[in-house]
C-alpha cells in the first residue's frame, strides 16, 4: 500500500521517513533511523542508537502497521559491531 496524496496536479508519495528519539518533544533526541518504504514493505535502516530497548521495537511495529498500514516490515541495525536484521509480518 502506497501513501498517497493528491493535490490539485500533484500526487506526493511517502517512500522515505526520518525517526528521531525523544525523551521530550523539542528535546535533543537520543537515536536516529530512516524508514525507507519499497513495493510496500517498510525497511528500518541507518538507526543510529545508544540504547534500543523493546518498547522502541513496539513503537516502530506500531507506526508500520496501524499507522503506515503496512503488512511487511524489516528492521536492520547494529549492535555490538554486528549487523541485526529481523524481519516482521502482520497477520
Amino acid at each position: 500500500m502506497a501513501l498517497v496524496f493528491i493535490h490539485g496536479e500533484w500526487e506526493f508519495t511517502i517512500t522515505s521517513l526520518t525517526a528521531r528519539k525523544v525523551n521530550v518533544v523539542d528535546n535533543d533526541y537520543t537515536g536516529v533511523a530512516t524508514i525507507n518504504i519499497v513495493n510496500g514493505v517498510a525497511h528500518l535502516e541507518a538507526m543510529h542508537c545508544d540504547e534500543f530497548t523493546s518498547i522502541d521495537a513496539r513503537s516502530f511495529k506500531t507506526l508500520v502497521t496501524q499507522d503506515l498500514k503496512l503488512e511487511n516490515y524489516e528492521f536492520r541495525r547494529y549492535e555490538n559491531g554486528i549487523l541485526k536484521t529481523k524481519n516482521g509480518i502482520v497477520k
